[in-house]
């Protein structure tokens, strides 16, 4: 394969190749929010009532989407 020859459906591999690296910064805050007791947590994953059970639901939530990011 030669430089410039276009292999990929979307365009050339030199394009990306000529791209320049751009740093990007993001400035992050983190709050604390609150607690969850792993009680709840686990009576959600078992299909039980629980007092907390939307909090227990937003907490599995983030930490599937969170495994799943990483993948």
């Amino acid at each position: 394969m030669t430089p410039g020859e276009n292999k990929s459906p979307g365009g050339s591999d030199m394009k990306r190749m000529k791209r320049p690296f751009q740093v990007r910064i993001f400035k992050v805050e983190l709050s604390f929010a609150g607690t969850v007791p792993m009680d709840s947590i686990a009576r959600v994953i078992r299909g039980q009532e629980s007092d907390n059970y939307e909090k227990a639901i937003q907490v599995l939530d983030i930490i599937l989407r969170q495994n799943s990011a990483k993948k």
